[in-house]
């Protein structure tokens, strides 16, 4: 796994990552990974296939948190 975006704020950390064919196998999920960390616990993992498409989840991701902070 090789981590293509990270926005860390607080306790908010959403990651971008893209996962090699084995770890897509195995986990059973597309090849961009979206994961959403609040205070180290995993609320939000969100798998695409199209590296676009996982860069606006990840972008809405942290606009959302800004917004729910604010």
């Amino acid at each position: 796994m090789k981590i293509i975006s990270q926005a860390v704020s607080g306790e908010l950390d959403v990651k971008l990552s893209r996962l090699t064919q084995e770890e897509c196998e195995h986990m059973a999920v597309k090849p961009f990974l979206v994961e959403v960390y609040d205070d180290q616990f995993c609320h939000q993992t969100e798998s695409y296939s199209d590296i676009d498409e996982a860069q606006r989840a990840f972008a809405q991701a942290v606009e959302a948190y800004k917004n729910y902070r604010s």
